[in-house]
């Protein structure tokens, strides 16, 4: 596990956001939740911000390359695991993104937080199956781009120009 990439994080999370489409987001509607966030819905009910915050963090988390941290940061239902368990997933994820990450468990509403983490799980997780056949994230199997070839031509980067005299 030590062979694992920081940059697989953003490969991968790229797949996920590009396999977002409606069908998608259609069966993550449909997903119900599970007995453990009964509370976290009736929570979220009686919240007259509950739909502004939800919409504001999920876009956080779409425009922040997060689908993948945070469908890692879960069990195979849906729910939080807890910080050590988060940690040992996510310990090769980019500085950039584990302080987006923490970020969005600091300030988010707890119900809110909840809940939009279980549908982000099953966003990820009915894309993957429908694009690679398997839900199972394989971080090792990532294939990076070729580097780019160099430039056939370079411009000079000092320009020397002589003043009259």
């Amino acid at each position: 596990m030590d062979d694992i990439d920081p940059e697989a994080w953003r490969i991968k999370g790229e797949s996920v956001l590009c396999g977002l489409d409606g069908e998608v987001y259609d069966l993550a509607d449909c997903v119900e939740l599970p007995d453990e966030l009964e509370v976290q819905a009736t929570l979220a009910d009686c919240d007259p911000y509950h739909e502004e915050n939800w919409d504001e963090w999920f876009e956080f988390i779409h425009n922040s390359d997060l689908l993948l941290p945070v469908e890692q940061s879960c069990n195979s239902e849906g729910l939080l695991l807890p910080w050590d368990m988060r940690g040992v997933r996510l310990w090769t994820l980019p500085a950039d993104l584990l302080s987006k990450l923490h970020l969005f468990f600091d300030e988010c509403p707890r119900h809110t937080q909840a809940l939009l983490v279980n549908h982000v799980f099953w966003l990820v997780r009915f894309e993957r199956i429908r694009r690679l056949g398997s839900p199972i994230l394989r971080l090792q199997d990532v294939e990076f781009p070729d580097e780019e070839e160099p430039a056939f031509f370079r411009p000079n980067l000092l320009t020397i120009r002589y003043s009259g005299l």
